[in-house]
């Protein structure tokens, strides 16, 4: 009999960004997908976009940044979220009541953001857009540690908010947000 061999052929590559809030940081990416961040305090840190359709309205339709995490430790009593994808940051959320759900994970969702909002403009750019992260963890005895972690939004995921809310005519239609529709690949 012979042995079997599995291979891994996932792509990985690190990629070092200086931050709006003046720091570098090195982020790794498997498959061009963000790897979850982590530190001694939190695991499986993830940020992902969540958008609320309406095709009758599309100026209707909004987006909210969902938050999670793993906690290593039952100690945290506060997060702040900031992206800091450009100077200067900008506030997301504060959870002063930090509690853990259903497997021990904690989950939070951003106020929405009406899709005509110009701190959305980058949905209109015709290219994959990249959004970093400061997760700001602070535990009970005043401590605190600081987690990046990035999300990319794809062409592709762009594509398909288009198809679905008619966003390409939104976006040819408000000055100051608009971009020509993607029509090139993901620079990544």
């Amino acid at each position: 009999m012979g042995a079997v061999l599995s291979v891994n052929t996932a792509f990985l590559r690190e990629r070092t960004v200086v931050l709006g809030d003046g720091t570098s940081r090195k982020f790794r990416y498997r498959n061009e997908t963000p790897e979850p961040a982590k530190n001694d305090w939190v695991a499986d840190v993830s940020a992902q976009a969540a958008f609320h359709l309406n095709r009758e309205h599309p100026e209707g339709s909004t987006l909210a940044w969902r938050f999670s995490f793993t906690p290593l430790t039952g100690n945290i009593k506060r997060v702040m979220v900031y992206d800091v994808s450009g100077t200067p940051e900008k506030f997301i959320l504060q959870d002063d009541n930090v509690q853990f759900i259903q497997d021990q994970v904690w989950r939070k969702v951003s106020d929405p953001i009406r899709i005509r909002e110009p701190a959305l403009a980058w949905l209109c750019e015709p290219d994959a857009t990249e959004h970093f992260f400061k997760i700001v963890l602070e535990d009970y005895a005043g401590e605190a540690r600081v987690v990046y972690q990035p999300n990319l939004f794809g062409l592709e995921d762009k594509e398909a908010i288009y198809r679905q809310t008619g966003t390409d005519k939104l976006c040819n239609q408000s000055p100051g947000l608009i971009r020509d529709k993607p029509q090139q690949k993901d620079p990544l």
